[in-house]
């Protein structure tokens, strides 16, 4: 696996990262990062989602990646990990946020925690 750097204020898509309190100077990433600021959307919730949650989760996100906006989540089990894949079934952008590295990526156990770059 390929890890990347970038320094936020020297992408357009991350710039925004630059303006908020004690701002990270780099930022790790795998895969791609969109070239231009996009609609973006995080999405976040519980680990253990009720059915009705888990079926408007992946409804608003599939709904929203469909029409080209940016699903961030964490990567979590629950609500991220239904954003995450709602978007990539609907062909959408979709960004995993990690506070760990991403020399490991948790969960491990996670249907998500293997993906394709």
């Amino acid at each position: 696996m390929k890890i990347n750097n970038i320094r936020p204020q020297e992408q357009k898509y991350l710039q925004i990262i630059s303006t908020i309190a004690n701002a990270p100077e780099k930022l790790y990433y795998v895969g791609t990062i969109p070239q231009q600021r996009t609609p973006t959307v995080a999405i976040v919730g519980t680990r253990k989602p009720s059915r009705y949650g888990n079926e408007v989760t992946h409804q608003l996100s599939y709904d929203l990646a469909k029409r080209g906006v940016v699903i961030v989540s964490g990567l979590a089990l629950g609500v991220d990990g239904i954003a995450h894949r709602a978007a990539l079934e609907a062909g959408g952008v979709t960004i995993a946020v990690q506070a760990n590295g991403l020399s490991q990526i948790s969960p491990s156990h996670s249907a998500l925690a293997v993906i394709n770059y």
